[in-house]
């Protein structure tokens, strides 16, 4: 909960987003979705070639690196 609250409100941006995707990684370690449709039928976000968890650890390594502070 600490890591989406300081996201939406943009303080402690770098290690909240860093955060986010160890988080993240953790998830989709923790239940690879490999036999989980053969086993347990299609539950969201269990799908083996688009992965919810996935998804969004992309969307934070890509934003991530273009959170960097410009100097003027």
């Amino acid at each position: 909960m600490l890591i989406g609250l300081a996201l939406i409100l943009g303080v402690w941006i770098r290690p909240a987003a860093l955060s986010g995707i160890a988080l993240l990684a953790l998830y989709y370690l923790a239940t690879p979705p490999l036999f989980a449709p053969l086993a347990n039928g299609f539950n969201e976000g269990s799908y083996l070639v688009v992965n919810k968890n996935l998804v969004e650890l992309f969307s934070l390594v890509v934003w991530w690196p273009s959170r960097r502070r410009r100097s003027a």
